[in-house]
């Protein structure tokens, strides 16, 4: 190579390599990122705790393993990340020369009328981007940042549609609660029922007392249809996500609903204050700072492309006039080899604004990481504040729940003995009904708030 041309090339190296914006992490205040009142347990890591080990119901387990398999947007997400892998892959290729191959013939006719003359053209041409400036090694980076963030958004929709599975799945296990309870109240609504008609029979109660007894009936056996046709639904949507047909969930039988609070690992109990270096196993953090870095690297690309840039150029070709002599060695073989710096100088403002639009592009990223770690250390608060009046909750309405039963069966042996009227069995039927279906809600949204503090804080990601 020239010795000038290398010194200047060398020189614009200096120049555009200097240029280049160096990676600093987006500030983000810490201080309160998470919003609790009490000590945590520092010692505590969420990715040391898989799933698996979070969720022990293995009917649940058989139920993800399935989903992590077939769930569409998983398997969008992993093809997404192949795609950014791909071109991760390309990007490293374009520091080695490209070739191309040209055979041709065509045919000439000279000014003085002479024959049409065959020409044979066969060749190989290189082009070389020597990276003088760096540019092609910021757009390395940048592909394989992007590939990782989308690497980051696979284990993101992986931890939610765990979350999702395990949601739907104890859903369904709080409703088959639901159910045997009702089942249970139309069993002893039926049987109330039937004492009040004996009663009415002996002059002991009016027909007011038996219409009131009936519709009591009638109003269980709609709550029952109503749940059969949520069961029905929620089974339908948990297959979906599973990327199945419609059908039914396989799952254990009716639980203790107190099995059922103590069957997913008591999580919420470890954790009150998260220190918020605990938010970055998050997968979406995670994945919104490698975006930041490959706009970055991006604007980098931006910038150096206003640089000149070295090429390299040669090609060899066999030319001839017959057929004959394509091979002909040496007269028929012609080659040249050629470098040179080339400088954009009017290009219709595309790499001013294409420079521009990298750097908005950056300041996006960076803002969109800002609002993702705000948002992660929001929802680590919220459910934090929830589980705990979850806990306070769930202990009055199982009080609640065996005060009323007592009730209950007190005014059914005082109506029977005629120390109280059917208005007071009615009440004491309707509360107790639905503290029972408060306390079975309760339950399942402290379970909830379990599943999502879990994912909340990027677990479930292996």
């Amino acid at each position: 190579m020239n010795k000038k041309l290398l010194f200047v090339a060398m020189i614009v190296a200096f120049f555009a390599t200097s240029c280049s914006v160096k990676y600093n992490a987006p500030k983000v205040d810490e201080q309160d990122l998470v919003r609790t009142d009490v000590a945590s347990d520092s010692t505590l890591k969420v990715e040391n705790i898989t799933w698996k080990d979070f969720y022990k119901d293995p009917y649940l387990v058989k139920l993800i393993d399935s989903a992590l398999v077939n769930n569409a947007d998983m398997r969008t997400a992993v093809f997404r990340m192949e795609q950014a892998g791909a071109y991760f892959k390309q990007s490293k290729w374009n520091f080695v020369p490209s070739f191309d191959a040209d055979a041709a013939v065509s045919y000439g006719v000279s000014t003085i009328g002479a024959p049409q003359t065959p020409y044979y053209t066969l060749g190989v041409s290189m082009a070389w981007e020597i990276d003088i400036t760096g540019k092609l090694g910021q757009l390395k980076k940048s592909k394989l940042e992007a590939f990782m963030a989308q690497q980051n958004t696979v284990r993101q929709v992986q931890t939610q549609l765990i979350a999702n599975v395990a949601g739907n799945y104890y859903y369904l296990k709080t409703l088959d609660v639901q159910k045997y309870l009702v089942e249970q109240t139309i069993l002893n609504r039926a049987q109330y029922l039937a004492t009040v008609e004996a009663f009415m029979a002996s002059g002991k109660a009016n027909d007011v007392a038996v219409l009131q007894a009936k519709a009591q009936l009638i109003s269980a056996r709609e709550y029952l249809w109503q749940l059969n046709e949520t069961i029905f639904q929620v089974e339908n949507g948990l297959r979906i996500i599973l990327g199945q047909p419609a059908g039914k969930i396989e799952r254990v039988g009716v639980e203790d609903i107190e099995t059922i609070i103590n069957s997913v690992s008591n999580l919420g109990s470890m954790f009150s204050v998260i220190p918020a270096e605990f938010l970055s196993n998050r997968p979406d953090v995670a994945a919104a700072e490698h975006s930041v870095k490959s706009a970055l690297h991006n604007f980098n690309v931006a910038k150096k492309s206003m640089y000149p840039s070295l090429n390299i150029t040669g090609n060899i070709s066999s030319d001839a006039t017959e057929f004959n002599n394509w091979f002909v060695s040496p007269a028929s073989w012609l080659w040249g080899i050629a470098g040179g710096l080339v400088q954009p100088i009017l290009n219709n403002r595309q790499l001013r604004t294409q420079k521009e639009v990298a750097w908005k592009d950056y300041q996006i990223a960076e803002q969109t990481f800002k609002n993702t770690v705000l948002t992660a250390g929001m929802e680590v608060s919220n459910v934090v504040y929830a589980l705990e009046t979850n806990e306070l909750m769930i202990v009055a309405e199982r009080e609640k729940v065996f005060t009323l039963a007592k009730a209950y069966d007190s005014s059914i042996e005082l109506f029977v003995n005629d120390y109280a009227s059917y208005l007071d069995v009615l009440t004491a039927q309707t509360s107790l009904f639905d503290a029972q279906m408060t306390f079975v809600d309760e339950v399942r949204q402290y379970i909830s708030n379990k599943i999502e503090l879990y994912r909340a804080l990027g677990g479930g990601d292996r």
